[in-house]
């Protein structure tokens, strides 16, 4: 996310867990990629865990996108592909899955409250008067293609991973024999010789006649066929959508502020600065030179060793070991001496107390109102859950269904098993792409899907419309593209 771990991809370990994947890439392009049952292929495992080419191909646009706001918009995707685009995507997909593994074998978590207030300390969400400006932040997401859920998801994992990476950025001694194969490799050069043939250059001597265009055709049907497409309507209902209509008064806000003053109460947080180092000389020279600094940060980064912030920490954030320690730290900047976990040794700055204490009302009332909001939401929507489950057993149409329910109609007139139209693009609104499409390919015409969850507050239903079958498209609406390829072999 905001700073990216793929640099940990060139790491001799990192090469090492990606020698032993099992990566069934047997490909010649993107488009080649996505033949056969394209939804479930998987292209790489990672332990316990697939990639599948549907992840792949969403991962590869984002990247084609974000190289087009940098590179310039004419970017084509063969373009993409010879700069190796594709591996690189894959490769992040690979990263992503191992840092999740190793998140969850630690058991490391960051609230979305912390994602937040660490997304409201970068520059660039920031406006001219330095302050954080929501509308960046939400433009960018959009730029690159991201949901604010996703951003959030993504970025919880990214910092939880900073934590395991600050073990290995600064102190790692590598073998001597791996050491010096590596420096041989990045010392050494090579004197090239390179002719390039531009496609201009070459003149085609003979063209070819109508009977060798049918010829080169049929034995090329495959590569002319258009594939199965769909029409679907897709019947929406969100938590959100249903919490926009619910409003929380202030005396209903207090009420449940009373009623519940314990959820509310908290013991003593902390803002801290730490660093982790295997080694406990280490800690102790940084643990010396930020004493004498008055900055953890700068100690560290000087020994090579980033600094990880943490918002809010208290006994329950923090791992068994440093509790003790941590809640002796009394006074900004104070700084504690090196303590050995699991994960290395530790060394702590505080940077602000918050006493044990009680929320005001005022402060998080706003929150309390959300959170009030929410639960109705939840037992609304479960309510209409079962509605709607009953209006579908009773056979009645999906449109009278959502006329009576509120739900919002999505249609899709003609999708094929990628998620693109009939001009290869994808189609206004496609919500949970993968599932609606593996539901609906998996459909007769006319039939509809139950009630699906999304697993993040909403639901769906699936109708298959109409099934168009894969047929090879007529030799006279795809002569140049024979012409095209006819001269390129």
């Amino acid at each position: 996310m905001l700073q990216s771990m793929r640099h940990i991809a060139q790491s001799w370990v990192v090469k090492g867990l990606m020698a032993i994947l099992v990566v069934s890439f047997g490909i010649w392009g993107i488009g080649d990629m996505f033949r056969g049952n394209p939804l479930q292929r998987a292209v790489a495992k990672v332990g316990g865990d697939s990639i599948t080419v549907q992840q792949l191909e969403n991962e590869f646009k984002q990247t084609l996108q974000r190289a087009r706001q940098m590179i310039g918009p004419d970017v084509t995707e063969q373009q993409a592909r010879q700069m190796g685009l594709v591996d690189a995507s894959l490769n992040a997909l690979i990263e992503r899955s191992l840092m999740q593994q190793d998140i969850q074998k630690l058991g490391l978590l960051v609230s979305d409250k912390t994602v937040y207030e660490f997304l409201a300390r970068q520059p660039q969400f920031k406006d001219k008067d330095g302050k954080f400006d929501p509308k960046i932040l939400r433009q960018m997401l959009a730029q690159a293609q991201l949901s604010e859920h996703e951003m959030v998801s993504e970025e919880s994992k990214d910092l939880a991973y900073r934590q395991i990476v600050g073990l290995f950025s600064g102190d790692v001694s590598q073998p001597k024999l791996i050491v010096e194969d590596v420096a041989k490799a990045r010392t050494q050069k090579r004197i090239l010789e390179i002719a390039s043939i531009q496609n201009s250059a070459v003149k085609i001597t003979k063209m070819p006649s109508d009977k060798d265009l049918q010829g080169f055709y049929q034995d090329n049907l495959k590569d002319f066929t258009q594939p199965e497409y769909r029409g679907i309507t897709i019947a929406v209902l969100s938590t959100d959508s249903v919490m926009k209509d619910i409003a929380i008064s202030d005396d209903q806000a207090l009420k449940e502020y009373q009623t519940k003053g314990d959820l509310y109460a908290h013991g003593d947080m902390r803002d801290i600065v730490q660093v982790v180092t295997q080694s406990e000389d280490k800690a102790k020279q940084i643990a010396k030179a930020a004493v004498a600094s008055k900055n953890l940060t700068e100690a560290g980064k000087a020994e090579g060793i980033e600094a990880i912030e943490i918002a809010h920490a208290d006994d329950k954030s923090l791992l068994p070991e440093l509790i003790k320690t941590v809640a002796d730290l009394k006074t900004a900047g104070q700084i504690m001496q090196p303590v050995k976990t699991d994960l290395g040794w530790h060394v702590i700055q505080l940077k602000k107390l918050t006493p044990a204490g009680k929320d005001s009302f005022d402060a998080i009332k706003n929150t309390i109102k959300d959170s009030m909001r929410r639960d109705q939401a939840v037992e609304i929507t479960t309510h209409m859950v079962n509605q709607l489950d009953d209006e579908l057993a009773a056979g009645h149409s999906l449109e009278d269904i959502a006329d009576a329910l509120k739900l919002r109609l999505i249609r899709v007139a003609s999708v094929d098993a990628m998620g693109h139209d009939k001009n290869g693009k994808d189609p206004a609104e496609l919500p949970n792409k993968d599932v609606v499409l593996k539901t609906a390919f998996a459909q007769n015409s006319g039939e509809v899907s139950p009630v699906i969850d999304d697993k993040a507050g909403g639901y769906f239903v699936v109708r298959t419309d109409e099934v168009t079958s894969s047929t090879p498209k007529p030799f006279d609406t795809v002569r140049a593209d024979v012409i095209t390829d006819w001269t390129a072999q």
